[in-house]
């Protein structure tokens, strides 16, 4: 964990309620997901898994209801029930009854595992319990990351110092935090801030500051990250953020300048990706980087783009497409130079996209876009744009990184790339052709050639010369 709010929770004698969906063993009995209630064991300071947490997100109030399974399950008796939210909290009132839902599943689990390992349960019975499990593990696993979604809804509506309620959302912040989901997460702090919980969670300084800075309130993020060093808890991930914080108020004011300028003139072209987890809307800075911005329309209307994978989406640092599988070196066949003027460069931010290079004047078709400001990104790769709706489906997006393979992960798609707006002007790059081998073993034999026939001439009038 990033910030280790989770261990706070447990020193401060709080209990996790949401623990990591894991495996229920005894016996060699079929596993299933489950929350861990009122535990105190390791496991329940652990956050649900990143891509089961991404998984069902605006969960719908219907779909958490116990299908047809539940009636075929024994029936605990189950506690008295706590005093039903206010009808003026309806998403706290959703957040009730997927929670019970969930309590009520997991306790059938339970008794089933129990007759599932008494010696006097025979096979036929136990692959009947099986299959009833399977299908639990299946509900459990679907619902909760909505689980989550929705007490994430029932504390936006209503904050509060419930201690179970504190025990719950503070977990979800941890996976915002940990799927870069910044901007949900800074309104979990909001709210946590504002019931004073920072008095016996001090790891919140550290995470808000992290949360600022990455969404470019580097005053906010500098007061966060004294406090943080203050109290002893501001992370080394953050330490480094704090280092940065004077060129980044220093670039971020120039930046705010073009923003407002952009935002005046609105006749920047725009780019809409259709992936696989929702869309994303680009605006280009055309003004900075003109060819950049026409290279990329152009493959964008060429329909380029479609069906590419984001092949690389690191953690903290950046999601990159754009290789095609139709030729040698995945580009479309030339290079752009580089567009870096010291005067008109832009930052890159969360959300700025890039072109990938692999050297000075390589660029092609691959780009990438931000997780996270990243200063060493900077007169190095050519920042031609923004995202300017869809953060959060690329905050989404299948994590994929070479040092850390997943060989389950399934990468994330562009379906369709369009143009949605551009300038009154036709878009059409300024390239440099790639030579094939047989390309440049032409020229070579021709400079030779050259070579030999301007000695020769040399040579002749030498010759000349003596007579």
């Amino acid at each position: 964990m990033k910030h280790g709010l989770i261990f706070s929770i447990i020193l401060t004698g709080f209990v996790s309620v949401f623990a990591v969906p894991h495996t229920l063993s005894a016996q060699g009995t079929p596993t299933v997901p489950r929350l861990n209630m009122g535990q105190t064991s390791a496991a329940a300071g652990q956050t649900p898994a990143t891509a089961e947490a991404k998984a069902g997100s605006n969960a719908a109030a219907k779909e958490v209801e116990i299908s047809e399974i539940e009636a075929d399950a024994p029936k605990p008796v189950l506690k008295k029930k706590s005093a039903q939210p206010s009808v003026s909290n309806p998403a706290a009132a959703r957040y009730q009854k997927a929670q019970e839902a969930y309590k009520k599943a997991v306790q059938n689990v339970r008794e089933l595992q129990k007759q599932y390992v008494k010696l006097e349960t025979d096979e036929e019975e136990r692959e009947e319990i099986g299959e009833k499990l399977q299908k639990y593990a299946d509900f459990l696993t679907k619902l909760h990351p909505k689980l989550m979604d929705l007490a994430e809804d029932a504390w936006n509506e209503q904050p509060t110092r419930d201690p179970e309620m504190l025990r719950v959302i503070v977990e979800v912040l941890e996976v915002r935090l940990t799927m870069e989901e910044y901007e949900r997460a800074s309104k979990i702090l909001e709210g946590l801030f504002a019931q004073k919980v920072q008095d016996i969670l001090p790891d919140l300084y550290d995470a808000a500051g992290e949360t600022a800075f990455m969404l470019n309130d580097f005053e906010k993020a500098g007061k966060y990250f004294t406090e943080a060093e203050a109290k002893n808890v501001l992370t080394e991930r953050c330490k480094a953020f704090q280092k940065d914080l004077v060129y980044y108020r220093t670039a971020w004011a120039k930046e705010t300048v073009l923003r407002d300028r952009d935002k005046t003139a609105g006749d920047l072209p725009r780019v809409e990706l259709e992936t696989t987890k929702g869309t994303i809307v680009l605006e280009l800075y055309e003004n900075e980087a003109p060819n950049t911005v026409a290279n990329f329309v152009y493959l964008v209307e060429k329909g380029f783009y479609d069906g590419l994978y984001f092949e690389l989406v690191i953690p903290g640092m950046f999601a990159e497409s754009g290789r095609s599988m139709e030729s040698a070196d995945g580009g479309p066949g030339y290079m752009i130079r580089d567009e870096f003027d010291e005067k008109s460069m832009r930052t890159h931010y969360r959300g700025t996209i890039s072109m990938a290079n692999g050297g000075p004047n390589t660029a092609g078709s691959r780009f990438f876009l931000s997780f996270t400001p990243m200063r060493e990104m900077d007169g190095k790769f050519v920042v031609f744009g923004r995202v300017v709706k869809g953060m959060d489906v690329l905050s989404q997006l299948q994590r994929i990184d070479p040092a850390n393979p997943d060989p389950m992960a399934e990468p994330d798609q562009i379906t369709n790339a369009r143009v949605i707006r551009k300038r009154d002007h036709k878009y059409r790059p300024k390239v440099l052709k790639i030579e094939t081998e047989e390309e440049k073993a032409e020229a070579e034999t021709k400079a030779k050639k050259t070579s030999k026939t301007a000695k020769s001439k040399k040579k002749s009038s030498k010759t000349r010369t003596a007579y």
